[in-house]
């Protein structure tokens, strides 16, 4: 354990300035700069910019805008939930907003989880040994650890589930009206830190309700209990079958109180997110996107894989991940039935209603949500908590006879495999240049070609903005970047001679088709050549035309 804590700390904190500084970070730090990103296109819009101009809409230091710039932005941009934000806002002034700096934040944030995880599994399955083996898993799962070191919410999102799940399971043990109020405030917090959390409410409540359905407790056997310690005669008059629900009146009626109340805390931002519906629709159209059932199912097995491993040969990958669906299932029937209602009802509900959700909405509608990754978080968290049982089942019963100890030498065995393939996938993700070989390394790619010029170059686009900055942020100093909005280029034109005029070197980065064509026609009126390179939709201009 002491090692996987070490490991931890390694993984989270290790190499955050190197990989790319992907499209969705970059409007984290435009937001927390203080700009809109409408600003940002007006000002940057068929302008020749430095490097060091482009980094001032992604550094507070540079930016010298104002918190209320940030909220400002923020409100502008209501489909993300704000606390993150302005945590990173705060961190950012002290720490700088530099890559790594904005990654330290979630990396140090994640940090929080780990402890959360032990404390829940021992509220949930009163087993030390259990506990530990949960706290070994989390601290070098390749998922965990992939969001740890992304500036997005998603760390600070897992320290809210687990930390309203560990307030949830308190609050029903004592019953305690300081006990639900920190409950009630955990999930105000987890609901302010991502809009998503409602599925994880739902798997809260339905726990409770089951439990108070479904589990009763032997009052005789408490009385019994009573008797033998205290010296008390047993009495159980007020039940006369000896049983009561495990979660009684008093406890429901709590727990949709103080539910309630955190609820009631996230109405404002939903009030401006349903303000600016059209905004919102626009920039969550993406999540629409159709794939057939064949394309669903296999991104399905490609996300659960990530919980374990993704450093395998793609050639050998559907095997390991033949091999991790049969280990969690025999893990999720050993906690079925070996473990109580109230030990495994969590940790399955955790895994099924908020992924569950996200692949109905997918099949019935149409679109990509349940394949992506970050949207599942609780499911991966309870995964997490079910392999931790299946794996340490038995390794706590040391006094068994010898099928029994064999049994536990098996899981044990099994544990350690496991633990060995996620500080595999971990390592080789840390000394990995990108996460997974995802469209990330496609931006490494770039900029490793264009800046193998001897010159300076210009980069030029008509792409997405943020993706554009992405790029930039791997460039030299003396590059400079050209960017156009593709809708004014049509109604207005390109001003080729002022593309073809900027520099010796000259690169297109994901042209529209109106772009190229018109670039194209320049150049040849001046002589010059539009070659494609050998990275998909990336042309570079060469002066003088080969013959």
């Amino acid at each position: 354990m002491i090692g996987a804590l070490i490991l931890a700390v390694i993984f989270r904190l290790g190499d955050l300035s190197t990989k790319p500084y992907w499209e969705d970070e970059v409007y984290t730090s435009v937001r927390v700069s203080g700009y809109h990103l409408e600003t940002v296109r007006q000002q940057i819009d068929s302008q020749i910019i430095s490097i060091e101009a482009l980094s001032q809409y992604q550094d507070v230091a540079k930016a010298d805008r104002s918190w209320g710039d940030s909220l400002a932005a923020l409100l502008n941009r209501p489909e993300h939930a704000p606390l993150y934000f302005v945590l990173a806002r705060a961190w950012a002034q002290v720490f700088g907003g530099s890559v790594g700096a904005m990654r330290a934040f979630p990396a140090v944030t994640s940090l929080f989880t780990l402890p959360l995880f032990y404390w829940l599994a021992r509220l949930l399955f009163n087993s030390a040994t259990t506990a530990k083996i949960t706290l070994c898993l989390a601290c070098v799962s390749p998922i965990l650890i992939r969001y740890a070191q992304e500036a997005r919410p998603y760390s600070l999102w897992m320290v809210g589930i687990l930390a309203s799940s560990v307030a949830l399971l308190s609050a029903l043990h004592s019953n305690r009206r300081s006990a639900w109020a920190i409950y009630s405030l955990t999930v105000a917090l987890t609901f302010w830190t991502h809009l998503l959390s409602g599925p994880l409410f739902i798997a809260h409540s339905l726990y409770v309700l089951i439990l108070r359905r479904y589990e009763k407790i032997d009052l005789k056997a408490v009385s019994i209990h009573r008797t033998n310690v205290e010296g008390d005669s047993p009495s159980a008059s007020t039940d006369p079958s000896f049983q009561r629900p495990s979660v009684d009146r008093l406890r429901l009626l709590n727990f949709r109180k103080f539910l309630s109340f955190g609820l009631l805390a996230i109405l404002p931002w939903l009030g401006q997110m349903f303000s600016q519906f059209e905004s919102v629709q626009a920039v969550t159209e993406w999540q629409s996107k159709p794939l057939s059932l064949g394309d669903l199912m296999g991104g399905w097995l490609n996300n659960v894989s990530r919980l374990s491993f993704f450093w395998m040969p793609p050639g050998q990958w559907l095997m390991f991940v033949a091999f991790w669906l049969l280990l969690f299932a025999w893990c999720l029937f050993c906690l079925l039935s070996s473990a109580h209602l109230r030990q495994w009802l969590l940790p399955v509900l955790l895994c099924v209603i908020p992924g569950g959700l996200l692949v109905g909405l997918d099949l019935v509608f149409g679109g990509i949500r349940s394949l992506v990754p970050h949207y599942s978080m609780p499911t991966y968290l309870g995964a997490i908590f079910v392999l931790s049982f299946g794996l340490s089942f038995g390794v706590s019963r040391l006094q068994r006879p010898p099928i029994a100890k064999g049994r536990r030498y098996f899981q044990a065995g099994l544990f350690h495999i496991v633990l060995v393939l996620m500080i595999f996938a971990s390592w080789n993700n840390l000394r990995s240049p990108v996460w997974w070989k995802d469209s990330q390394l496609y931006s490494l790619s770039v900029a490793q070609a264009v800046t193998q010029t001897a010159t300076p170059i210009t980069f030029v686009s008509d792409y997405r903005v943020g993706n554009f900055m992405s790029v930039g942020l791997m460039l030299r100093p003396t590059d400079r970047f050209l960017w156009f909005r593709e809708k004014e280029l049509i109604d207005k034109g390109v001003d080729v001679d002022r593309i073809l005029g900027s520099a010796d070197n000259i690169f297109l980065f994901r042209p529209s088709e109106y772009l190229l064509d018109r670039v194209e026609d320049g150049a040849e009126q001046r002589q010059l050549a539009v070659e494609e390179m050998e990275i998909q939709d990336i042309y570079k201009i060469s002066r003088p035309m080969s013959q």
